[in-house]
C-alpha cells in the first residue's frame, strides 16, 4: 500500500505562531521519516526552460530603393562593400576575380557564401535583389541594375530576366558548400575528414546535445542539395549496430531515390 501526499506550505513572517509551529513539526516528521527509510520522497521534476522563438523581422517601409537602403545598412561591412563594388562598376558587370581582390577573399566558396547570405536575408525581408548574377567567359559576374528615380526596381536586361526570377542552383559542389550555414559546412567537413561517423560521435564533434537537432541539420543539407540538383554527399548507415553517416562524396549528379530517402 502506498500513499501519495502532496504538501504545499507557505509560511510568511506574519503567519499565526500556532500554524507556524504545526508546520515546522510536520516538516520535522517528514524529514525524520525520510532519514530512517520509512518515507521515500521523489526528486522534484525540473522542466527545462522553454526557448523563445526569435521575433519576426519588422517589415521594411518606403519605396523599394528605401527598403534596400535600410536592409543593406544592417548588413556586415564586407557585404556593404561588395554592393558598393557592383554600383561602382555599373553599367559594366563586377567579376568574381575583381570582387575577391577588392574584398581580400582568397577562396571562391567564401564569395559564394557572402552572396548566398545576402540572397537568403533579402528573401526573408521580401526583397528582390537589384542585380543579376550569371557567368561570362566562364567567370561568375554580377550586374547591378538598381532603382529608377522614383525608387522602383529597374528591370534587368531581357536576356538576364530569367536569372533574377529563377536563380540558378550552384554550378559546382564548392558553390553548394559555400551556400550552407556554418554548422552544416562543419558537419560536411567533419564527415569528409573521418569518412564515417556514428550519430553520437558527430554530435560530440559539432557540440550538439540533441540528436533531433543533428537530424534537422542533416535533413536541411539533404533538402537543399536535392533542390540545387547536387548529389547529397553522405548517406545514413549502421556503425556497430548504431545509426551513423557515411561520406559518399559530392558531384554534380542528382541524388538517387535511395539517397534522398536515407539522407534523413
Amino acid at each position: 500500500m502506498s500513499i501519495k501526499l502532496t504538501l504545499e506550505i507557505d509560511i510568511g513572517p506574519d503567519q499565526d505562531p500556532e500554524i507556524r509551529a504545526a508546520a515546522n513539526a510536520l516538516l520535522s516528521l517528514v524529514m525524520a521519516a525520510q532519514a530512517d527509510g520509512r518515507l521515500e520522497l521523489n526528486s522534484p521534476t525540473i522542466e527545462p526552460p522553454k526557448r523563445r522563438k526569435p521575433p519576426q523581422r519588422p517589415p521594411l517601409e518606403g519605396t523599394p530603393s528605401e527598403q534596400w537602403a535600410t536592409f543593406i545598412a544592417g548588413m556586415p561591412e564586407r557585404t556593404q562593400r561588395f554592393v558598393e563594388l557592383m554600383t561602382e562598376c555599373s553599367p559594366a558587370a563586377l567579376t568574381q576575380s575583381e570582387a575577391m581582390a577588392s574584398l581580400g577573399i582568397a577562396a571562391p566558396k567564401s564569395i559564394g557564401g557572402l552572396t548566398g547570405s545576402i540572397r537568403r536575408w533579402a528573401s526573408a525581408d521580401g526583397l528582390s535583389l537589384p542585380w543579376s548574377a550569371y557567368k561570362e567567359s566562364g567567370e561568375r559576374v554580377w550586374l547591378w541594375h538598381g532603382f529608377d528615380d522614383s525608387g522602383a526596381n529597374i528591370e534587368p536586361p531581357s536576356h538576364l530576366a530569367e536569372v533574377d526570377t529563377k536563380p540558378a542552383g550552384p554550378i559546382t559542389y564548392d558553390e553548394y558548400f559555400a551556400s550552407l550555414p556554418d554548422r552544416s559546412r562543419r558537419f560536411l567537413e567533419y564527415l569528409e575528414r573521418v569518412g564515417s561517423s556514428s550519430v553520437k560521435a558527430a554530435m560530440e564533434a559539432l557540440g550538439i546535445s540533441d540528436a533531433k537537432a543533428l537530424g534537422g541539420l542533416t535533413g536541411s543539407i539533404s533538402r537543399w542539395g536535392r533542390a540545387a540538383g547536387v548529389q547529397v554527399p553522405f548517406t545514413m548507415t549502421r556503425i556497430d549496430g548504431d545509426r551513423g553517416y557515411l561520406w559518399t562524396g559530392g558531384d554534380l549528379d542528382s541524388p538517387s531515390e535511395e539517397q534522398a530517402t536515407t539522407a534523413y
